[in-house]
């Protein structure tokens, strides 16, 4: 699945000095059904000067899981950003493939997990010579790449009589195959 975001006037947002809540911006919510037919709900978090102090000077991006329950599926992501020439630049994909769970907390709300990178890009690529490539027309469009997996059970129709075959002294598996 590829979700793109496209988020206009971000020189306005690059420009912020704080960092973390107090400077985020929120995709809008999509949805992808994993192949265990359970529909997904996903956001992308934007933190324009960082999520945190050691962080300052980069955006940082992630991916939000926005299920109240267990997401069994396991996930590779890969983001970029989208340059002038609609190429994928600035690429980082999660090293590893995660299983994607929220916690509720009695008492309190549901707490969204999310993972990505706390330095994605800097501002110093952002606002170089590289600008006019990275941010046409004053946009910044982030792609996010994801796949989802399950253990999805398949019934293979003859399987029980290639079963049987297997038995047979003779076997020959592509005499067999049709």
């Amino acid at each position: 699945y590829k979700f793109v975001w496209v988020i206009e006037n971000f020189k306005r947002d690059l420009d912020k000095t704080s960092t973390g809540e107090d400077n985020v911006i929120f995709s809008s919510e999509f949805s992808i059904v994993s192949p265990d037919d359970l529909e997904t709900k996903w956001i992308l978090e934007l933190y324009p000067n960082g999520y945190d102090d050691e962080n300052a000077g980069n955006l940082s991006l992630y991916l939000a899981s926005m299920l109240d329950q267990r997401v069994t599926c396991v996930s590779v992501i890969k983001f970029s950003i989208l340059n002038v020439n609609k190429e994928e630049v600035e690429t980082w994909s999660m090293p590893d493939e995660k299983i994607y769970e929220a916690v509720t907390f009695k008492g309190t709300d549901t707490q969204t997990l999310a993972w990505g990178k706390g330095r994605f890009v800097t501002h110093a690529k952002l606002k170089g010579p590289s600008t006019a490539e990275l941010l046409p027309e004053d946009k910044l469009t982030i792609v996010c790449d994801m796949t989802l997996r399950a253990e999805k059970k398949t019934n293979i129709p003859g399987f029980k009589q290639l079963q049987s075959v297997k038995t047979e002294k003779n076997f020959a598996p592509t005499e067999q195959l049709s």
